[in-house]
């Protein structure tokens, strides 16, 4: 049987930042693309990234 993508992921990252929303500055220089980029340059293959309503 073939390995599902998730059985063979070696290279994962866990994006985890807690900033609020209070001071616009701080995520005011975050370019999406550019550390999209630079996880492919590194070599991950999988991003854990959290997700909430709150």
């Amino acid at each position: 049987m073939e390995e599902k993508w998730y059985q063979k992921s070696c290279f994962r990252s866990l994006v985890d930042m807690h900033i609020s929303n209070g001071d616009e500055r701080l995520l005011a220089s975050f370019d999406a693309e550019a550390y999209a980029d630079n996880m492919a340059t590194a070599g991950f293959d999988t991003a854990y990234i959290y997700g909430s309503n709150i």
